[in-house]
């Protein structure tokens, strides 16, 4: 954020509905929903009629789709990071995102009511888990980070807020295959890690969007923004940057 920030930009990095200190209401956590909450995040900030650059990854991913799907005129370029619009996977893309192994915690965060029970003071064992074993190093978070994750986590409703984004894939899935029917016009730049989606996600983004380009982050688990920080950041500025040589080249 601060090297996008020195180059010009204005960063905007909210927790979605659900995560971090933001509300956690009871529903709202279909991607359609998500989306719109972010849209007037930007549009509270004065900013609503500039065309944004909108950077997601993970459930951030679908949700930043979503925003560029519905509201096309509004995203001026679009980077999907480590995770696929429900619905629109590839048949037979892998996402091993726990170093290679079986995933199973989205089948676990589906289950209504037991994570919570099961999960109850026991939360920062299920956040250093997915934290670590999801990294290409496991000494890429921190104690204090990993702390610092599990604190809303652990606060009331932090797990069923979380989990409800899981819980809401079925019908953020059918939304998101009606919004498909029309392609993406937006540069799209499709980034997955060497240990997890890595080429799956550009072959994905074909699939809903005309002008893909993809990148794979080399040694690095699923949480690209950690582990890879100085690279990612390369990616974004070279890609935006890139755009806007177009553009004058254009004028």
């Amino acid at each position: 954020m601060p090297t996008l920030a020195d180059a010009g930009y204005t960063v905007v990095a909210p927790n979605l509905r659900g995560f971090g200190y933001s509300d956690k209401p009871l529903d709202g956590f279909d991607v359609g929903t998500v989306a719109e909450d972010i849209r007037q995040v930007i549009a509270r900030l004065g900013r609503d009629e500039e065309k944004v650059r909108v950077v997601g990854h993970d459930v951030g991913s679908a949700v930043a789709y979503t925003w560029a799907a519905t509201h096309p005129e509004q995203v001026e370029q679009l980077v999907l990071m480590e995770g696929l619009p429900a619905g629109l996977e590839p048949s037979g893309a892998g996402t091993p995102m726990l170093q290679g192994r079986p995933l199973w915690h989205l089948a676990f965060g589906m289950t209504p009511d037991v994570p919570e029970r099961l999960l109850a003071d026991r939360e920062r064992i299920f956040v250093e888990f997915l934290l670590r074993r999801g990294c290409y190093s496991p000494l890429t978070f921190s104690d204090e980070e990993i702390e610092a994750y599990s604190r809303p986590f652990s606060a009331l409703g932090g797990v069923r807020g979380a989990l409800a984004h899981i819980r809401a894939i079925p019908s953020s899935a059918a939304l998101n295959r009606k919004l498909a029917e029309k392609k993406l016009e937006m540069p799209l730049l499709a980034i997955g890690a060497e240990l997890s989606f890595g080429k799956y996600m550009a072959e994905g983004a074909r699939r809903f969007a005309h002008n893909v380009s993809g990148a794979i982050a080399e040694r690095s688990g699923h949480w690209i923004p950690e582990e890879r920080p100085g690279w990612l950041s390369e990616q974004l500025l070279a890609f935006f940057g890139a755009e806007r040589l177009k553009a004058k080249q254009v004028a």
